[in-house]
């Protein structure tokens, strides 16, 4: 085995014993996107908007992407405490 594989082929589709060993013998994860540049944009019309953007930049960031700016990471709240019958609107 090269090391390109992914986890599932290493390990011969579900074996959890062999998926195991190699996990532990450091499985060279390929990071295809390493780099490429993200905007991530969040909207919500209760509390929440902020935390589920800091979650998808950490986990874009994890995969070794890039932030395209501060700039780009946005988060709003739409029609925030509003009815939704009401706040399609906003």
């Amino acid at each position: 085995m090269n090391g390109i594989y992914p986890m599932w082929v290493a390990a011969h589709g579900k074996q959890a014993g062999e998926a195991k060993v190699v996990e532990l013998a450091g499985w060279p994860y390929p990071r295809h996107l390493a780099g490429r540049l993200f905007p991530v944009v969040v909207h919500g019309d209760v509390e929440g908007a902020k935390n589920v953007r800091r979650l998808l930049v950490d986990w874009l960031a994890f995969m070794r992407l890039a932030p395209a700016s501060a700039r780009a990471q946005l988060d709003r709240h739409i029609g925030y405490w509003q009815p939704c019958a009401t706040s399609h609107l906003a």
